[in-house]
């Protein structure tokens, strides 16, 4: 059976040794690269392209959101239209549902059938409980 003790105190050795930790600096490379294209005799600071990197980051999600905000009203409107053409349509139906229904209208529509209007009022039909 191993020692699990011994192991465990092997670890902390490990540990002790220094860590080397990864940093990777994207503002140096990026204000290099703009002093050696644009042939600057003064370097530009670093604080300057984390500045000017900022505003530019602050610009493309303005654009974006401004893009979204832009379809969002297209939408909204083109969705109003629809929903006002289905309420006309609805409205119209209505109404040539209830000028149908009427008394009149059916009268008419059952003479053009050849229904004849009887002028004997309807038999009332009695029943005593």
């Amino acid at each position: 059976m191993p020692n699990f003790r011994s192991t465990f105190s092997d670890r902390g050795n490990v540990t002790s040794e220094k860590k080397t930790n990864f940093n990777f600096n994207f503002i140096d490379p990026i204000a290099r690269f703009i002093n050696k294209k644009l042939s600057i005799d003064q370097s530009i600071s670093r604080n300057t392209v984390k500045k000017v990197s900022f505003g530019f980051i602050l610009i493309f999600v303005y654009i974006f959101i401004q893009h979204r905000y832009d379809a969002l009203i297209r939408k909204l409107n083109k969705s109003k239209l629809e929903l006002q053409e289905v309420k006309s349509g609805y409205i119209n139906y209505k109404s040539k549902y209830l000028s149908a229904s009427m008394q009149s209208e059916l009268s008419k529509t059952l003479e053009s059938e050849g229904f004849q209007k009887t002028g004997e009022p309807p038999v009332k039909i009695a029943t005593h409980k």
